[in-house]
């Protein structure tokens, strides 16, 4: 069974550009029998807008609810469990956002849809074929 978790910039490359998508993610996306977007990955977005990072983030979130709907994608609510996962996990890498991401593929048995390298070297968690 294929279930995937889209990481924020396969969101973001969804809504504005597919096609800097890798192919191979794209099969991926195309034959993926479930979806999940993080709500993690919302509050990553507000977090780019609030600091003028990514100039897209304000309009994909104002369409949040109907691109998630488009990807025919669930939108992933975090949980205590999740936050106490991520903040506990063993790994050198700070950012909080992947920490989340991760912590939820781990707890739900979801491959993560990601080109970020910290991510895809991080022991323990599934990645699926980008290139």
């Amino acid at each position: 069974m294929s279930r995937f978790l889209l990481d924020t910039h396969v969101v973001v490359w969804l809504a504005v550009d597919p096609s800097r998508l890798s192919q191979t993610a794209r099969a991926h996306l195309s034959a993926a029998e479930e979806l999940h977007v993080s709500a993690a990955s919302a509050f990553e977005l507000a977090q780019k807008c609030r600091v003028a990072k990514l100039p897209q983030a304000s309009a994909i979130l104002a369409r949040w609810d109907e691109l998630v709907r488009a990807m025919g994608a669930h939108e992933l609510s975090l949980t205590a469990q999740d936050m106490a996962s991520a903040g506990s996990i063993t790994w050198d890498h700070r950012d909080p956002f992947d920490r989340m991401l991760v912590a939820q593929a781990l707890l739900r048995g979801l491959t993560l849809v990601t080109s970020d390298t910290a991510i895809r070297q991080f022991d323990g968690v599934v990645c699926a074929d980008w290139v």
